[in-house]
Formats: structure tokens, C-alpha cells, sequence
């Protein structure tokens, strides 16, 4: 079974040394590995879009000014576009700008409203990271760290978390701690984003303790629920939208691929695709029951994606109805 696993680091330079050392062993596909960063104050996006005017501006990470490190933010980030796939700027609700490299770039920004709705959070779960964790890797992008995600076969994992192991990343269970002493109580999507000042500030006031980490701590693994794919386009759209606007805390991908394909096969008959919905449902959710052994709980969570996906298919073979 495939995992994801995901680390955060406070300096966006460590989480390009664990994402190198990842590519460098060819174990892991570039396709497989996701670096989501804050850009607060559009620190890294200028240097993307600078890339294509040949330009180099030199700006230092939100937190190496604290840290000390001596790398700047245009070479890291010059170099991780250059190394990942695909590379998107978004702004979500609750965390501000952030940068997304990899294949969850796509997933944020082809969710449209979706993203703005719900945002990292919704993405996270529908990479198998439980919703509470998803929740803590948002906040701590939101106050200016670095989310490593990497899909990785079982047989390699051990290597995975090895690797971003050696970079020091951030145990967030601990961080998170820390977080609740001064008032957090959860991520909230009506938050303020953190300015670069501000993330700066709040990682210079962090006791020792706090930023240092304990042992075996700040690499985490969960299965990975996208083994079960979604073929059409339309349909992995709705269904980025759905998890940014209703992240669920029970299903997992599985089981809204099979509520899609319930939805679609519905659509490709005659005898439903000329139906209209009311009268489709009841057959629908007999179907379902049938399909999760009469274990038929959740059809309300999934009924609407049923329909969209029957409604989505039927228009393309037969009449529109109401």
C-alpha cells in the first residue's frame, strides 16, 4: 500500500535539501512530491514570475533571518521549480499567499472557488492525512513553514522519513502546544494571514524548547487514499471543490470515487439518463446500499456527488432533463 508523508520545516532551504536528497536516491518520482510554502508579502512569487524576465532578486525566507541561514530565497526557489512539477500561487482564506510546487498545485488552483472556500486543509485529507493533522500542517503554513508531501511506495518509506528526517522538521504536535498557550484554538478559515514580519517575529519568540524537537518526531505517514482515481476531469474538479468546501472527518477517497462512478455508470444508461434526478435517486441509493453491503450510512455525505456525476455523464449521451 502507498503513504503519504508529510514534513514541515521552519526554513524553506531545509525543505529543499530534504526534497533534493529525495530525487537524488530515484526512488521517488518528481511527480510524487508536493512543497507547499507561505508567501507572505509575495517573497517567493516574485521570484517566480521574475524567472521568466531573467531577473534574480535576493530575498531571505521568512524565518532564516531568525535562523540564521545564509541561503536566499530566489536560489531555492529558482532551484525547486527548476527540480519539481508544475508551480502555482494561490491565495486561501485563513492563510494568505502561499506557493505550491507539485501535482497538489494543480489540485488548488483547478479547484477554483473551491480553493477559496475551504482551501489547504480540504487538499491535505484528500491525500489521506487525517483531518485534525491537515488542520495543524494549515495553521503552520499560515505562520510561515514549509510542507513537505510525498507519495511513497511501503517498500520505500523507511527511506522517505529517513531523508526528511535529517533536516530538522518541525514537530507540529509540540509547536501546536505552543500555539494553544497564547489562545489558538484551531485553524480558522476568517483568520488574518501572517505578514513576513510577523512570521519572523513569532518564530524569533519561540523558547528553545519549543523550536527543537523530540526524538522521532516530525515525519508522519498515512496511507494514501489517491489509489483510487477519478478519470474525468470534470469529475476531479468537483470533487477538489467538495474537499476544500466540506473536508470530510469519516470517508476517504475510495469512497467518493465510488459514489462518482455509481453517479456515472447511472448516467451512461438509457433507462436513468432520461430520468430525472428525483426519480433516479431512489434507485441510486438502492444500488449503493447493495454495493456497501446495506451498510448505507454515509449515502447523504455522497449523495450530491452521485448526481453530479450522473448529471455530468448523461449530458453527454443523452437529452438534458430537469
Amino acid at each position: 500500500m502507498a503513504k503519504t508523508i508529510a514534513a514541515l520545516y521552519d526554513n524553506i532551504s531545509d525543505a529543499y535539501k530534504a526534497v533534493n536528497d529525495l530525487v537524488k536516491t530515484n526512488d521517488f518520482s518528481i511527480n510524487d512530491i508536493n512543497v507547499i510554502s507561505q508567501d507572505a508579502d509575495q517573497r517567493y512569487s516574485q521570484y517566480v514570475k521574475a524567472m521568466d524576465m531573467d531577473e534574480q532578486p535576493h530575498v531571505t525566507t521568512p524565518t532564516e533571518a531568525g535562523a540564521g541561514a545564509g541561503a536566499t530565497a530566489g536560489t531555492v526557489i529558482g532551484a525547486m521549480v527548476g527540480l519539481l512539477v508544475g508551480t502555482s500561487t494561490i491565495i486561501l482564506p485563513g492563510v494568505g499567499a502561499i506557493l505550491a510546487l507539485g501535482p497538489i498545485g494543480a489540485t488548488l488552483a483547478g479547484a477554483g472557488v473551491g480553493a477559496a472556500i475551504g482551501g489547504l486543509t480540504g487538499a491535505l485529507v484528500g491525500y489521506g492525512i487525517e483531518h485534525s493533522d491537515a488542520e495543524l500542517y494549515t495553521e503552520a503554513v499560515r505562520r510561515g513553514a514549509s510542507l513537505v508531501l510525498l507519495r511513497s511506495e511501503e517498500a520505500n518509506v523507511d527511506k522517505a522519513v529517513d531523508i526528511l528526517d535529517r533536516y530538522n522538521p518541525i514537530d507540529v504536535e509540540k509547536r501546536s502546544e505552543h500555539w494553544r498557550t497564547s489562545g489558538w484554538d484551531g485553524f480558522k478559515k476568517d483568520a488574518d494571514p501572517y505578514t513576513h514580519d510577523k512570521i519572523t517575529s513569532e518564530y524569533n519568540s519561540y523558547p528553545e524548547d519549543v523550536r527543537t524537537r523530540r526524538d522521532g518526531y516530525g515525519v508522519k505517514n498515512y496511507p494514501y487514499t489517491g489509489d483510487y482515481e477519478i478519470d474525468d476531469m470534470d469529475l476531479r474538479q468537483d470533487f477538489s471543490r467538495h474537499m476544500q468546501s466540506n473536508p470530510p472527518k469519516n470517508l476517504n477517497r475510495s469512497a467518493y470515487t465510488s459514489a462518482y462512478n455509481l453517479g456515472s455508470n447511472l448516467g451512461r444508461q438509457e433507462k436513468f439518463g432520461k430520468m430525472k434526478w428525483e426519480d433516479a435517486q431512489a434507485e441510486a441509493h438502492k444500488m449503493w446500499a447493495e454495493e456497501h453491503d446495506r451498510k448505507d450510512e454515509h449515502w447523504e455525505e455522497v449523495k450530491d456527488r452521485v448526481q453530479y456525476a450522473w448529471h455530468k455523464t448523461k449530458s453527454k449521451y443523452y437529452e438534458k432533463t430537469q
